[in-house]
């Protein structure tokens, strides 16, 4: 394998291809001793999206309002694609963002629980509602990113069945990321937990989902603007 040029956009479209590649293989592997659960696809699908989601936001969405360059620092690799991450992580609704599709996400803030124990039905039902996905549709992509990358660095991640509640006994079908929300009364106080952030979707909407973000990473549309306006 050769070293990326751009870690952003060439890993993620690297571990898209290994998705792919793949999947047909992962679906004939089974949990060693519980073969009725179905095939270890949402492992894999999980496992290889972490780079996909992370780095992007990692080496260039999170510098975008610093001078100085960090240590994995992909801003000056490619200024169009920086410009286009920023533009469309920069706060605009998630509806209007390129890789969203209508109905898809799920967002809902909760109280603080422990993951480990179950989702509570009163949110599983609220994830499940109509208010659900519109909330989604409605979250800045500033805020959607930060409780996905979130989810993703810290573990922050459940699986549900076709139902959207925990069950042990069933095959996933939904996966839940979730987040901290923090609040400190002062500049200098450490940063307190007060709730969570919610986000639910399919396990194939996610695979979907990935698709179209890495597609996004490929074209940047400031460099497509300023080749028409030429």
């Amino acid at each position: 394998m050769g070293n990326p040029a751009h870690y952003s956009r060439e890993v993620p479209s690297r571990c898209l291809q290994l998705i792919d590649g793949l999947w047909p293989y992962v679906e004939g592997v089974f949990q060693s001793d519980r073969r009725d659960l179905g095939p270890l696809t949402s492992t894999f699908l999980i496992s290889m999206s972490y780079p996909i989601v992370n780095l992007p936001i990692e080496r260039i969405e999170r510098h975008s309002s610093k001078q100085d360059q960090g240590y994995a620092d992909d801003r000056h690799v490619d200024p169009h694609l920086a410009a286009t991450v920023w533009r469309d992580l920069g706060g605009q609704k998630l509806e209007d963002a390129p890789f969203f599709a209508p109905d898809v996400w799920s967002y809902c803030q909760s109280e603080v629980f422990n993951i480990s124990s179950g989702l509570p039905e009163q949110y599983a039902e609220i994830l499940a509602s109509p208010l659900a996905h519109a909330s989604a549709g409605d979250l800045e992509t500033s805020k959607w990113c930060s409780a996905l990358r979130n989810a993703l660095a810290h573990g922050g991640i459940a699986y549900l069945n076709g139902n959207g509640r925990y069950a042990y006994e069933a095959p996933v079908s939904m996966y839940l990321f979730v987040s901290g929300r923090y609040r400190k009364e002062k500049e200098e106080d450490r940063p307190v937990l007060v709730g969570l952030n919610l986000l639910r979707i399919k396990e194939t909407d996610y695979r979907n989902f990935l698709r179209s973000w890495v597609n996004w990473l490929q074209v940047s549309k400031i460099e497509a603007t300023l080749d028409d306006a030429a």
